[in-house]
């Protein structure tokens, strides 16, 4: 199965789309559990969502939100929006609906795709897929023509300034990135793809289309199998997985399950990383049980504004016990990196920022012609846009680079690039904080986590105050960009410098205590693991500040002390101590 040739204008994503059909028709394209939709159905029902979206009176170039759940109807949403010649704009459906609601302002988008109407209110017109796409009958609707330079999606990215920024990728950016990295891969249409991601975070779109632009098929991994890495595991290897996506964080939960089980994925060719920086030591007991080569493990670099990756490395033996730096490879053939400090460029081994250029860079910021002005540069006399991406570097070799950290405050955690500027605003709404500082802390075997330290009033309670706190942040951000931890401080502490000493919060801890009974031991595992003491038998794991990640080390610690299987399909708002006690007192009698 092979690609148009992107390179020329009248090249777009739905016409490849199209072409993959005339020769895949009867091929999975897209699955969900026991749900199969073969090219030639899913082009049928992407023609007929794209008849309705034309008779709303969606035109070509037009922002149309997307907020449905994890399913087949997410695919024809996103392929109908393409095919009419508009641009979609992801939200991810578990946001909170004040988040929902300022990236559809912020976007100034006139439309919105849901699969439930009833989500909330919204200032657009609101089209309901579900009622569209199960009819039987074809409803063809010729793809509008649109060319490599036309939008194809917009993502909002967490803002500095407090508010979520919108990133607009242009179709030919999308099609050159599979254009130029087939070389590497050799993707085809046996390839079985998982859809893990957020469809609001642009990992998924080296997924989706990885998949759909090659005649591949896409499994789609619902949320609940995505937080059960034994299920998920299970899944990849009844779906006979190829290619699997995997930030380092999400794979360090699966390597356990990998070990634990019998079943060995013998169709994975590709396990490919991205989202945050990779500690290659990690990967070790992945690769004493699989080797390095079948699969193949593959580190990439990325952000939003280069359309998903810029470099590529393929792993070997000597980087997996190399522990000094994370390595990124070398830049995909149309990509280019310059390490620059203080104005300068700086020659091969010494450290700077990485600015980018080449046709994945973005447009720009939606609306932000002044953020888009400082970020990314023209240089005169040169035709190429460099990028700041704000990422510290350093180039090592001819053809090798390196990934520091950040440059600035930006945090990655799961794999999603947060400001903690926009948390520390949110916060400071609520009465009686008068400041806070947001930073993220590893808790150990890679579990990063969001801290928040506030200095308060003294009117209020501390726990009052961080109730508070956490119904305001529950309300306006997403999941990933709610701390896990709230820390009262008299004051944000300062070197001698008057810089953020970070040292110094970072010595605010706490100390577990230890007991014989189910519950106590209970109160230990999850003090340790979530470092906070005196929890109450009936709260829940996650207002405490648990994380998807804590959540998966405190349940195999569980399962490991008392010999049982608990899993996930507890509820999230019942997982207490005194739940879990409860089950485990009926499983070991």
């Amino acid at each position: 199965m092979s690609l148009l040739k992107s390179i020329e204008k009248q090249a777009n994503l739905y016409s490849i789309f199209e072409e993959v059909v005339s020769q895949n028709r009867d091929g999975i394209a897209v699955s969900i559990g026991d749900e199969e939709v073969t090219y030639g159905n899913l082009e049928v029902r992407v023609s007929n969502f794209a008849s309705t979206l034309i008779k709303t009176g969606i035109q070509k170039g037009e922002l149309v939100c997307l907020c449905v759940e994890k399913s087949v109807d997410m695919i024809i949403a996103i392929l109908a929006i393409i095919r009419v010649g508009a641009v979609y704009v992801p939200i991810d459906y578990n946001y909170p609906k004040d988040r929902c609601r300022k990236i559809i302002e912020k976007s100034r988008a006139k439309y919105i795709i849901v699969n439930n109407k009833n989500m909330f209110e919204m200032n657009c017109k609101i089209i309901e897929i579900t009622k569209n796409t199960q009819n039987t009958y074809y409803d063809y609707v010729p793809a509008v023509m649109t060319t490599s330079s036309d939008l194809a999606y917009i993502i909002f990215t967490s803002g500095s300034t407090g508010e979520p920024k919108g990133v607009m990728i242009e179709q030919g950016s999308v099609i050159r990135l599979f254009e130029e990295t087939k070389k590497v891969f050799n993707f085809n249409s046996n390839d079985v793809w998982t859809n893990f991601h957020s469809v609001a975070f642009d990992f998924s779109v080296w997924e989706i289309w990885g998949a759909l632009l090659f005649g591949g098929h896409l499994v789609l991994v619902p949320d609940s199998i995505a937080k059960d890495p034994d299920t998920f595991y299970q899944l990849i290897y009844d779906k006979k997985v190829t290619v699997l996506n995997q930030t380092p964080t999400s794979f360090r939960n699966l390597i356990p399950s990998a070990l634990a089980n019998k079943l060995l994925l013998t169709e994975l060719r590709y396990i490919i990383f991205g989202g945050e920086r990779l500690d290659y030591q990690t990967l070790k007991p992945w690769t004493n049980l699989y080797g390095i080569t079948k699969p193949k493990l593959i580190n990439m670099y990325g952000i939003t504004e280069t359309t998903v990756h810029v470099t590529w490395k393929l792993i070997d033996y000597e980087d997996i016990n190399n522990n000094g730096y994370s390595l990124i490879g070398r830049p995909i053939d149309d990509m280019k990196i310059c390490i620059v400090k203080n104005g300068e460029v700086v020659p091969m081994g010494e450290e700077g920022v990485m600015f980018i250029a080449g046709p994945g860079v973005a447009r720009g910021y939606l609306y932000r012609e002044d953020l888009t002005y400082e970020r990314f540069i023209q240089i005169q006399g040169s035709k190429l846009t460099w990028f700041d991406s704000g990422d510290l570097g350093i180039q090592i070799d001819e053809d090798e680079y390196a990934y520091v950290g950040r440059a600035d405050r930006q945090l990655k955690v799961r794999g999603y690039r947060i400001e903690p500027n926009e948390i520390e605003e949110c916060i400071r709404t609520v009465p009686y904080v008068q400041d806070c500082i947001v930073l993220s802390k590893d808790y150990g075997e890679g579990d990063i986590r969001l801290v928040s330290y506030i200095v308060a009033s003294k009117e209020n309670s501390a726990k009052l105050i961080v109730d508070e706190v956490k119904q305001c942040v529950s309300k306006g951000l997403p999941n990933y960009m709610q701390p896990s931890t709230y820390f009262i401080v008299d004051k944000i502490p300062t070197t001698i410098n008057n810089k953020l000493d970070i040292d110094i919060l970072n010595k605010i801890d706490v100390v577990p205590s230890s007991n014989n009974t189910i519950v106590e031991k209970l109160k230990l595992f999850w003090e340790d693991i979530l470092e906070i003491e005196n929890i109450e038998e009936n709260t829940d794991f996650m207002s405490l500040g648990g994380t998807s990640f804590s959540l998966i080390r405190m349940l195999r610690t569980v399962n490991k002390q008392f010999g049982i299987n608990v899993n996930l399909n507890i509820p999230l708002n019942e997982m207490t101590i005194r739940t879990l006690a409860e089950i485990i007192s009926n499983s070991i009698k």
